[in-house]
């Protein structure tokens, strides 16, 4: 048998493998950051109310105040989480015609703060915390 099949082999079974021995037994592999679900809630909704179902819209009502809350609120886990707040809180300004996200004077009068104010202290925690674990 040549060295390349063996290679080949090895670099297959590994990869057959990979996903097992990715952590240490004993060693639970994290979770998923929370921040991507609340992300996909949030760009789903917005789209099917935007789509002018009137259903979709009623629920999007009802649901808007806790995603948004969730969107500015949730810590992301990982650097990759809070770059994809950071772009997808852009992405939503730049889509939606500079919209409030969350509703801007409705959301300052029960907050007490922009929500971007909110964001960005959230995150800079986030990142203190990251910084101080690594």
């Amino acid at each position: 048998m040549s060295h390349a099949n063996l290679s080949r082999r090895a670099i297959l079974a590994g990869a057959a493998a990979g996903p097992a021995l990715a952590f240490p037994a004993g060693v639970i592999p994290p979770e998923p950051d929370p921040i991507l679900a609340a992300i996909e809630k949030h760009r789903r909704a917005w789209s099917m109310a935007s789509e002018g179902n009137e259903e979709a819209a009623q629920e999007f009502d009802r649901l808007c105040e806790s995603l948004d809350a969730a969107l500015v609120n949730i810590s992301p886990t990982t650097i990759g989480g809070v770059a994809a707040i950071l772009a997808y809180a852009a992405e939503f300004v730049t889509n939606y015609d500079g919209a409030g996200w969350p509703d801007g004077e409705a959301w300052i009068d029960r907050h007490k703060l922009p929500w971007e104010v909110i964001l960005h202290k959230n995150l800079a925690k986030t990142l203190q915390a990251m910084a101080v674990r690594s």
